[in-house]
């Protein structure tokens, strides 16, 4: 059988220094949250859970094409201020109850509105095409950098589970480098993580 792969999209921190929630921000015309959930429809990932936490009211409310997705799983992290990480966590509790088998995960971070939908079709594609999908990490690289976002096979998701909220992801694709594989693509969006609202001015 063809692997499932599901996203997860953070989406639930403030945007201190961008000034709101980037789940919010919008490039032309379409909220950052919605245009995530666009790419990972459109390359195939299923179902599609969504993380929210700052104002989560308010961003389920504005993003309104995501709020009518009926693949779209909504998770609220009602501690998110402790770290991104607890985010992650909250969302694979919340596709291990609700979506049944699922092979791996796309995590895909809400301020890289840049990354190209065909990265994302490229990565779920390489992870097809793994003997040992299930228990591996894909990580996108551009020139030699590694960015974002990131493939984490189901066998793993257990470790991630056993992190706290604070800790960073890192430690679990650190911890055996042989599960981890470089996915080179051509999409300068995986480095591209927006702060700064004078960010998207310089473009």
């Amino acid at each position: 059988m063809t692997p499932r792969l599901a996203a997860l999209i953070l989406a639930a921190g403030a945007g201190t220094r961008f000034g709101m929630p980037k789940a919010l921000a919008i490039s032309d015309g379409i909220r950052w949250l919605d245009l995530a959930v666009a790419k990972c429809r459109l390359a195939g990932y299923d179902p599609i859970c969504v993380v929210v936490g700052c104002r989560a009211a308010e961003v389920e409310a504005a993003c309104t094409t995501t709020a009518s997705d009926p693949g779209v799983v909504w998770a609220r992290n009602e501690t998110w201020e402790q770290g991104r990480t607890g985010s992650i966590i909250c969302g694979l509790k919340m596709l291990k109850e609700t979506s049944g088998s699922i092979d791996g995960v796309l995590i895909f971070p809400v301020d890289f509105p840049f990354v190209r939908g065909e990265t994302l079709t490229h990565l779920g594609g390489r992870f097809r095409e793994l003997e040992e999908g299930r228990h591996s990490i894909l990580l996108p690289s551009h020139e030699n950098k590694r960015g974002h976002p990131i493939v984490v096979g189901r066998d793993l998701w257990d470790e991630i589970l056993a992190l706290g909220p604070d800790q960073p992801l890192r430690e679990v694709i650190r911890r055996d480098p042989l599960r981890t594989i470089e996915v080179e693509v051509a999409d300068a969006g995986i480095r591209q993580d927006i702060n700064y609202p004078e960010e998207l001015e310089r473009r």
